[in-house]
């Protein structure tokens, strides 16, 4: 997985000596676009979330061989949040939207969800990582 055109983008612009500050996309540490841009990553800051709960990337790798990506753990929580609404709330639209509302410090694998009043989740931890030296790692 990864975004191999970040990574032409971001070599690209060290091979025309760009020199500017570089914002990045979530996860611009993915090994598929440093792989790709080399260098011209580093200094790349880009926002990060919490990483999904431990018990979550273990029975996945135990699944399916491997690691999740980033995005797992929100598609697994919104399917169950989802079904959850549906069952209590019913599936009309009204009723999924009132549902979807009312989702208060919901324990997913993602962390704590918590939804406000325009279904904006706003219980998840951002931080900003920069590439150094080929890692991404917390800007402080």
């Amino acid at each position: 997985m990864g975004c191999p055109n970040e990574g032409r983008l971001l070599k690209q612009m060290g091979e025309l000596g760009f020199e500017g500050a570089i914002i990045g996309i979530y996860q611009s540490d993915n090994p598929v676009i440093l792989d790709i841009a080399g260098e011209a990553a580093e200094g790349v800051v880009y926002p990060e979330y919490s990483p999904a709960r431990e018990e979550f990337v273990e029975k996945f790798k135990a699944r399916y061989g491997e690691a999740p990506v980033a995005q797992a753990d929100y598609a697994y929580d919104a399917v169950k949040i989802l079904a959850r609404v549906m069952r209590e709330y019913g599936t009309s639209t009204e009723g999924i939207q009132e549902g979807l509302l009312s989702v208060k410090n919901y324990e997913g694998m993602s962390g704590t969800i918590t939804l406000d009043e325009f279904g904006d989740r706003v219980s998840k931890d951002v931080y900003l990582k920069i590439i150094k030296d080929g890692k991404g790692v917390i800007l402080e």
